[in-house]
């Protein structure tokens, strides 16, 4: 048989089968995926081309976004600003009198006096040669002090999970209840609110970094919106375990099984579902409340739907890994909890953020196309974009309204939100336009619209302040025809002519 008529060997067909099949699904997820009319599709296909184009984004977003690495870096932020974050909001609970109900709700309570005096080790008497008591030991090996003066509640969430996961909370509160704002003084004080601000400001820039925000809040919104969660979220946590409570009371029990009857069981299991309610309302607040944009209200939902979910999962593998702590006591010591707390915070950081990710596709899914092709955009386009948007907040200035709306605009037209974001960037920078404070989204002109003129956006996307347009304008023929220069001179004049006083007069 000729050599050139021999089989290719099984294990080659199964090489080329595969490198055959990526490069479909590549060629699908980058273009045929974009290219369907998804209007012309039945309603099923309709539904899940949506879906794989929802879900490329997402990984598209996660990847470009490096929300891994951002996760990192809330961990570590989380970890040194844990305790000046409860601090301060214990203390504006215990300014309303409901410090010890918000200890409660968590699962915990303060120990008795008398047995904390107890507890407590005598002074050393050493000196006289009376026998120094020692503490109570650690059984579990953590190196957690036993005399905390709090107590894990039995019967509560906080009790069903591990003890060694339960102390280390026990330690933390215990910490923070040690904090005295009195001895802080006000040095003390400012430097645990810059914390505070600090902290919950990467919160915000990692959410905005996915949003293609490049505006932060101002440090008065920061100061306000961040000390009003501070304030709220204990008022909603006790609320809501109130109303659980109420719910879970034998007497509404006995009411709501003796109409629902059969049904009863229903009753039960939406009680038992609404921890994860309550999960997923904190994540869609949170999707709502950190970016510097305005989010609709059913994207954030979706997205704390599966936040909630990732997080109840990743709680599950915690919990077990938890039960497993006393093996890695021969490698870690009596550290052997910490490092499966800092990955199940870091994990909790990443499905925050994965989460944004979706709430951000399910808001924007009608430029879903054009979002993936931002970084391809050309200069050319987003010149043209910059004056169209100068434009019309010319228009709506000279017509008495102050408030141009950039969002409203971009969901008219279905423009992309990263590409209109960059684009109002530089135009704010370059002082074309103005963007009102502590109202997203609402822009005005930079100066007065007669002097604003097309030359301005020209300049503003050539960027002619890089240092290597003039390093090559010293090249020739720049340098050795004088005719370049006085054409482009002249055309520079025709634009700045061509204000959008009477681009909106005409």
């Amino acid at each position: 048989m000729p050599e050139n008529d021999a089989k290719p060997l099984p294990k080659a067909k199964v090489r080329r089968s595969i490198q055959t099949a990526i490069t479909d699904a590549k060629a699908f997820v980058n273009q045929q995926l974009w290219d369907r009319d998804l209007a012309a599709l039945p309603r099923i296909k309709r539904l899940a081309f949506s879906l794989c184009r929802i879900c490329t984004i997402v990984t598209k977003g996660f990847i470009s976004d490096r929300c891994a690495l951002q996760a990192s870096a809330l961990t570590y932020i989380s970890l040194m600003s844990m305790v000046p974050v409860l601090a301060l909001m214990l203390s504006l609970s215990k300014g309303f009198g409901a410090q010890e109900v918000l200890m409660e709700t968590i699962g915990i309570r303060r120990v008795q006096s008398t047995a904390a005096a107890d507890a407590r080790p005598p002074l050393d008497n050493s000196a006289s040669g009376a026998e120094v008591p020692q503490t109570q030991p650690d059984p579990e090996g953590l190196g957690i002090d036993m005399n905390s003066p709090f107590e894990v509640i039995e019967g509560s969430k906080l009790s069903e999970l591990p003890p060694q996961a339960a102390k280390v909370i026990q330690v933390l509160l215990a910490y923070v209840d040690n904090t005295n704002f009195r001895t802080l003084g006000v040095v003390g004080l400012l430097f645990l609110l810059v914390s505070v601000l600090k902290a919950a400001g990467k919160v915000e820039q990692s959410f905005n970094l996915i949003w293609g925000i490049h505006e932060s809040r101002s440090i008065y919104r920061k100061f306000s919106d961040y000390l009003s969660v501070l304030i709220v979220v204990p008022v909603l946590v006790m609320g809501a375990t109130s109303v659980n409570t109420a719910l879970s009371s034998g007497r509404v029990v006995e009411v709501v099984q003796s109409l629902s009857g059969p049904l009863f069981f229903i009753y039960q299991e939406l009680l038992r579902m609404t921890g994860i309610g309550f999960i997923i309302i904190a994540f869609a607040f949170l999707y709502l409340f950190m970016p510097n944009t305005r989010v609709k209200l059913f994207p954030a939902l979706i997205a704390g739907i599966v936040g909630g979910i990732l997080w109840y999962i990743a709680q599950f593998f915690y919990i077990e890994a938890q039960v497993g702590t006393a093996k890695y006591n021969a490698i870690y010591g009596t550290f052997a909890a910490v490092p499966l707390f800092l990955v199940w915070l870091y994990a909790n950081w990443v499905i925050v953020l994965f989460g944004a990710e979706v709430c951000f596709a399910a808001q924007n899914h009608k430029t879903y196309v054009l979002e993936g092709l931002v970084d391809q955009i050309s200069v050319a386009a987003r010149q043209m974009l910059g004056v169209v948007l100068t434009y019309e907040a010319s228009r709506a200035f000279c017509e008495g309204n102050n408030k141009w709306d950039a969002e409203a605009f971009r969901e008219q037209h279905a423009i992309p939100v990263r590409l209109q974001e960059d684009v109002l960037s530089v135009l704010v920078e370059r002082g074309v336009l103005l963007a009102v404070a502590n109202e997203p989204s609402i822009y005005v002109p930079g100066k007065d619209v007669g002097r604003i003129s097309i030359a301005d956006i020209e300049d503003a996307f050539r960027g002619l302040e890089d240092p290597y347009v003039s390093r090559f304008s010293s090249m020739p023929p720049f340098t050795s025809d004088e005719g370049y220069t006085q054409a482009y001179t002249k055309f520079s004049a025709m634009l700045s002519d061509m204000t959008f006083r009477k681009m909106v007069d005409a």
